[in-house]
């Protein structure tokens, strides 16, 4: 449970890593961005099976839906 919650905050701080050297033109696939760094980085720490994916695909998706919680509802942007 822990090796997935440091998975889910590198997901995080990855995207954010992204986004501010981007800038504005990548934010429309940040989304895509995190589920596919999801996928990779617990592919990587897990091996391939059906599970290690879908895994990956929750982490990712709940490190996109964190993000817009928190840059939505308690920064209000």
């Amino acid at each position: 449970m822990m090796e997935q919650g440091m998975i889910l905050a590198g997901i995080m701080v990855l995207v954010e890593v992204i986004k501010r050297v981007t800038g504005e033109g990548v934010k429309r696939y940040l989304p895509l961005i995190s589920l596919v760094i999801g996928i990779g980085v617990n592919l990587l720490m897990t091996g391939l099976s059906p599970e290690s994916i879908l895994t990956g695909v929750l982490l990712g998706g709940a490190a996109c839906g964190i993000y817009d919680f928190g840059s939505k509802t308690v920064l209000d942007r």
